[in-house]
């Protein structure tokens, strides 16, 4: 496999990862606290870093690079709440796709200036990948078009996310886990900076830990296959498969919550399966 193949590969596996992690996360505001279950997420997250670093026996990484995992730490936090606040308070369909979409924009954007311009059928595939998630948030399953708030708090996410996946492929050429160790250990500073500013005292139950356990999981599963993706592929693609995050929040939404598809939303979701091909071609 080349490595445009190997990196979208592993770009699809962050966005399967991701995706899942969004839906536990957007599930669990709804049923709880969502700085507890965001707090449970990243301690998980932090630890399991940790334990890869340790039994990996990385170095530490450059200065630079330090720089590059504390502030994308910093910045994915303020990201991931926006996140699950408009996950868990608006309709998971819309806010998902449009933070997608933002996020995809910004990294093919930086894209441009450090790797140049991509390919034709690959510039088309940005295109028709931009496209597909587009119609995807077009309308939600209730019927009902997406609202202003829905829009403010995915974009805020999307670019807060975007800054985060530029700087995970700053690092991704020295180490894998000491860097993501770091930048996780900054957005739990983060976390617990904002707790200290909203004066939320987490309220911990045994559904907040099991959602904010697996979450947490997830969510750095999908850092490690993003970071692998941006070692072998370019930026612009990793990016592009990265944002399809939302077809599999949607997706688990539609199998476990019953949310239906619209004929607009199918034809968004074929347009995201054929820009993987052009992608790759």
């Amino acid at each position: 496999m080349n490595s445009i193949g190997l990196g979208s590969g592993y770009a699809l596996l962050a966005s399967l990862s991701w995706g899942s992690a969004d839906f536990l996360g957007g599930l669990g505001a709804r049923r709880g606290n969502m700085y507890s279950i965001a707090l449970i997420s990243q301690i998980s997250g932090l630890c399991l870093f940790a334990l890869l670093t340790l039994f990996t026996q990385e170095r530490i990484p450059p200065n630079r690079n330090i720089m590059w995992a504390i502030g994308g730490g910093t910045v994915a936090m303020i990201g991931l709440l926006s996140l699950y606040h408009g996950l868990g308070q608006g309709k998971m369909g819309v806010v998902a796709p449009i933070s997608g979409i933002v996020g995809a924009m910004l990294g093919v954007i930086a894209s441009l200036f450090m790797d140049g311009s991509p390919s034709l059928l690959q510039g088309i595939g940005f295109g028709v990948g931009f496209l597909g998630v587009y119609l995807v948030s077009q309308m939600s399953s209730d019927g009902q078009p997406f609202r202003v708030y829905d829009i403010v708090w995915g974009g805020i996410a999307g670019l807060c996310l975007g800054v985060f996946a530029i700087s995970l492929d700053q690092v991704a050429d020295e180490g894998l886990f000491f860097p993501l160790m770091i930048s996780r250990a900054a957005s739990l500073l983060t976390m617990l900076i904002i707790l200290g500013l909203v004066r939320s005292t987490p309220a911990l139950s045994q559904n907040v830990s099991v959602y904010g356990l697996f979450m947490g999981i997830g969510d750095a599963l999908g850092n490690m296959f993003y970071t692998l993706s941006a070692e072998v592929g370019s930026l612009a693609i990793t990016s592009t498969m990265g944002a399809l995050y939302p077809a599999f929040t949607i997706l688990w939404a539609r199998l476990l919550l019953n949310q239906r598809f619209n004929r607009v939303q199918w034809v968004g979701i074929a347009l995201t399966l054929i820009s993987i091909v052009l992608l790759n071609l």
